[in-house]
């Protein structure tokens, strides 16, 4: 079985289902293709802030 990353999986999903809902969170509807697009701006938002491969980030959210 071949090592998928995340990335890799998120992309063939909007490349895939690109007009499917991926999330749904109240009034908040993003399709994957949304989905994809919002990850690559918070992807360029942290290498303006200087964040290199290798490098660790934390997220903290709601366990909801």
């Amino acid at each position: 079985m071949t090592a998928r990353t995340v990335p890799a999986v998120l992309r063939e999903a909007a490349s895939r289902f690109a007009e499917r809902e991926a999330v749904v969170d109240g009034d908040v509807r993003l399709t994957y293709r949304e989905l994809h697009q919002r990850v690559r701006e918070l992807a360029r938002w942290f290498v303006a802030r200087g964040v290199e491969p290798g490098d660790r980030v934390a997220i903290n959210s709601p366990n909801t």
